[in-house]
């Protein structure tokens, strides 16, 4: 299975280096991406990020709860976490906050 960078190594003329002009500004962009503008954060982590919302969904998707899923307008964990509990009922709170304990762990 070729990844990426082999198809990009792949299509070089020879006597270019392996890691290109184009692969070092990119790495050099995410790197900027993360640190300057602090996309990493906690919050992003656990809740803003498209991997995080994905895992919100199946996870809750799982039993039958997946309208609770984090959405592209949150932005605070606990925000949600506080907007989620107080949507169900008394009986399933303790569940719903279990999964969120679990999934944050």
């Amino acid at each position: 299975m070729a990844t990426a960078t082999n198809r990009l190594v792949s299509l070089k003329p020879t006597g270019v280096p392996v890691q290109s002009s184009v692969e070092r500004n990119h790495f050099k962009a995410l790197i900027y991406l993360n640190l300057v503008q602090g996309e990493e954060s906690i919050q992003h982590l656990l809740i803003s990020c498209v991997f995080s919302r994905q895992f919100w969904f199946r996870l809750f998707h799982g039993v039958g709860l997946h309208m609770l899923a984090p959405g592209l307008e949150e932005t605070s964990f606990f925000g949600w976490w506080e907007r989620i509990t107080a949507k169900v009922d008394d009986d399933v709170r303790k569940g719903v906050n279990s999964l969120v304990i679990l999934g944050a762990w």
